[in-house]
Formats: C-alpha cells, structure tokens, sequence
C-alpha cells in the first residue's frame, strides 16, 4: 500500500513538473499580430560605381521606396558609415535604426535594422562576429571579409509580444564561413524563446547545406508563403538578372511556433525616367507573417 502511494505521489509531482515546465517556456502573449520585413542589400557606397549606379544619385529613390513599402521592420545590408548617415537624414521620422559597422576602420560598411517606431520598442540590440571570437571582430573561417550579425529584441507595444531579430550577411567566397555562420545563427535563435526571425544575403542559394540547415530549423517564407514570388534576388544593376541558374540568395526565415508565413515578395522596383535604372545590385525582399497564439 505504501509503495502504491509513494508511486502515485510520485507520478503526480512529475505531472506538476511537467506542466510547470511547459509553463514557464512559453509566455508568449494570446494575441494575433501581423508582421511586415524587408531586407535589402543596398550595395555599398563605390567609388568604382557612376552614373546611375552611384549612391548619391539613385539614393533620392531608394530611399522614396523603402518608406513606400511602409513596412514594420527592415534589414539592410552593405550600409557604409556614410550611408548611415544618410539613413539618419530619410528614414528617423519612422524608424529608429540599429547600426553596427563590421570593424572600426573608416567608412567600413555594416549593417543595419530599421524598425517603426510606433509600433515597437527596443529591448536590446548587439553585433557579433562570424568567427572564432564572436565578441572580437576577424575575418573568420575562411572568409574573405570580416562578417556579422546584427540582433534587436524588439517588442511589439500593442501586444506586448517580443520578437528576436537577425540581420546577416554571409561571406561570398568561404564556404565553411557560411556553414559555420549559419551554425551560429542558430543556435542563437534557440537560446530565447521569442519568435526569430533571421533576414539577409545568404550568399548561397537553394539546397546549399547553409540553405538546407537554415530550412530545417525554421521556415523559408519563400517557400513557406500561400501568396510567393520566384526569381533572382541579386541582379548586378540588370547584367545578371537574365541567367538561367541565376535565383534567389536573399532569404527571410522564421521559427515555426506561432508563425503562418503570409506573403512573400521581390521587390522589382526600378526609378528613373524611363523607370529602366536599378536601385541596387539585389533587389529588395518583403515577407508578411501572422503570429498568433490562442
């Protein structure tokens, strides 16, 4: 009798656990929120690029599109410090901008998250580097520029739900770079239990073993989408919007739990008179999701 009573008491503690732990993990908010992203890769401030291709002449028009879109948060990438300032003058009657440089050498470029801030508050923000030291900047793995991640906690003020967001830019040459990259990134994502949500230039395209682990963990919106786009995400100003093999290596991806990707779309806008002249050498990116938890 006493052991049958030890065991049901036994039984009964564990359930408590069980349900304290189930509990705990998830206090994310009962609510429904839907959730606008853009990311673009601006292509840096050159000296190499002229004409239409410089940034001081098409950046009157990139900058009228993205706040077209009037979209709640924005990744960019390849923003030089020049450039951010720029993003300062256009964008901070809407946004408050996240800006982290990728070494502390004169008009480096970064990257930056733009978020509305209306709707949002900052939690908190950082910048890691894809290498051995994350806390230290170096070219790592490989790679054959210095890499980072940019991350905002950002909270939604209607809701209260908090959301984790990475901003990246995987190295073009180096492919344990990416790999190992991607690696990190996810682990990231695992260690908060907020909806993540990982925006950027891949570098890499479809069923490439970056691309491959990202899709595991989370969903590709691209593919995910009931409403999708296909194509190339980078074009080279148009000289290589044509090929064939050319697809997408800008990618949004999200976690799984609580998220219904809505609508992906590439952002083929162009400016100019005979609207014939590119914004940038990718094209934007813009994914609509819904979170909701009943």
């Amino acid at each position: 009798m006493k052991k049958q009573i030890l065991s049901r008491l036994l039984c009964l503690i564990l359930l408590l656990s069980m349900a304290f732990s189930f509990s705990a993990c998830d206090n994310l908010p009962k609510a429904t929120v839907d959730l606008s992203f853009m990311s673009f890769n601006i292509r840096n401030e050159n000296s190499s690029d002229t004409d239409d291709r410089a940034w001081d002449n098409r950046k009157s028009a990139f900058f009228e599109t993205v706040l077209r879109y009037d979209v709640d948060i924005v990744c960019f990438q390849e923003v030089k410090r020049t450039q951010n300032e720029d993003f300062q003058t256009n964008l901070t009657e809407k946004y408050q901008i996240i800006y982290y440089a990728r070494t502390p050498k004169t008009n480096e470029e970064g990257l930056a998250i733009a978020f509305d801030k209306e709707k949002f508050s900052l939690v908190s923000d950082n910048v890691f580097w894809f290498c051995d030291t994350p806390d230290e900047w170096d070219a790592g793995w490989g790679a054959t520029q210095v890499r980072i991640c940019v991350n905002a906690v950002l909270k939604h003020k209607e809701s209260g739900l908090k959301i984790n967001v990475f901003n990246v830019h995987l190295d073009n040459k180096s492919a344990e770079s990416r790999i190992k990259s991607v690696n990190m990134v996810l682990k990231k994502v695992k260690a908060k239990e907020y909806p993540a949500f990982v925006l950027g230039d891949f570098n890499c395209r479809v069923g490439s073993e970056p691309y491959n682990k990202m899709a595991k963990s989370m969903y590709d919106c691209q593919a995910k989408a009931s409403i999708t786009d296909s194509g190339c995400t980078y074009q080279g100003f148009g000289a290589d919007e044509n090929t064939q093999t050319n697809t997408a290596i800008d990618f949004c991806f999200t976690t799984k739990k609580y998220i219904t990707p809505v609508k992906f779309e590439i952002c083929r806008d162009k400016w100019g008179e005979n609207s014939d002249k590119y914004l940038s050498d990718h094209y934007a990116i813009k994914m609509d999701v819904r979170y909701k938890k009943s």
